[in-house]
C-alpha cells in the first residue's frame, strides 16, 4: 500500500452531524493488513483512497443540535469540548437486527464504518482517525470521556469493547452448568498483545 498526506475541505455541520478534531488514534492489527492488501474490506467494499484509523478519541469542535441530544450512548448531552470515542460502525437503526439490539457489525443497511469504508474521494471526505479532523455522520454513536481519564488511556475504548464482547460470548450460555465460564474459573488467554491484555485485565 501507499500512504500519503492530502488536503481535504472542511465540511458544512447541519442538525444531526457533528465534527470532532482528533486527539490520539491507534494502530490496530486490521489497520496493517489492509494496507499490506492481506485482508479483505470490510463487507467486501474495497474503496481506495480513505482515511484509516478506526480507534480515535477526539474533542468536539462543531456538532448540530440534533446531535448533541441523540448521539451520545447514555444518553447525555454533548457539547463542544466534550472528549469522546467513537463506535465504529454507522448503522441504520431500523432493520430487525438494529432495533432488537444485536451486535452493530450484523445491521442489513449499514452506513458506513469509520477509518474502515468507503473512499476518501466522496463528500465529506474525513471519515477516518488517521485525519486531524473527522466528520461524525448522522447515526453515530459516541461515547462522552471521563474529564480524568488520560488520553492514552481512553484511546484503547474500542479495543476493550471488542475484548468484552469475545469475554461475553465466550462466557455464555450458562458458566452455573460448565457451559462457558463464570467467577472464580481459570481463563487461558492465547497471545499477550493488546487484545490479550485487555482479556488479561478482565479476567
Amino acid at each position: 500500500g501507499i500512504m500519503e498526506i492530502r488536503k481535504y475541505p472542511y465540511p458544512k455541520i447541519d442538525g444531526d452531524a457533528a465534527m470532532i478534531k482528533i486527539e490520539m488514534c491507534g494502530i490496530c492489527g486490521t489497520d496493517k493488513h489492509i494496507f499490506k492488501g492481506d485482508s479483505t474490506r470490510v463487507r467486501g467494499k474495497s474503496l481506495f483512497p480513505f482515511v484509516d484509523g478506526h480507534e480515535m478519541i477526539g474533542t468536539i469542535v462543531e456538532i448540530g443540535d440534533n446531535a448533541a441530544e441523540s448521539m451520545e450512548a447514555n444518553s447525555k448531552i454533548l457539547k463542544i469540548g466534550d472528549r469522546v470515542a467513537v463506535a465504529v460502525e454507522v448503522n441504520c437503526g431500523k432493520c430487525w437486527y438494529c432495533k432488537n439490539q444485536y451486535d452493530n457489525t450484523t445491521c442489513e443497511n449499514q452506513i458506513m464504518a469509520y477509518g474502515l469504508h468507503p473512499t476518501v474521494d466522496v463528500p465529506p471526505h474525513l471519515r477516518g482517525g488517521f485525519a486531524e479532523y473527522m466528520y461524525i455522520f448522522p447515526n453515530s454513536t459516541l461515547f462522552k470521556i471521563p474529564e480524568d481519564m488520560s488520553t492514552g488511556v481512553a484511546v484503547f475504548v474500542e479495543e476493550m469493547a471488542v475484548a468484552y464482547s469475545a469475554l461475553a460470548r465466550a462466557a455464555q450460555p450458562f458458566p452455573a452448568i460448565k457451559e462457558g465460564f463464570g467467577p472464580g474459573d481459570s481463563v487461558a488467554i492465547l497471545g499477550n498483545g493488546p487484545l490479550g491484555i485487555l482479556h488479561g485485565i478482565m479476567a
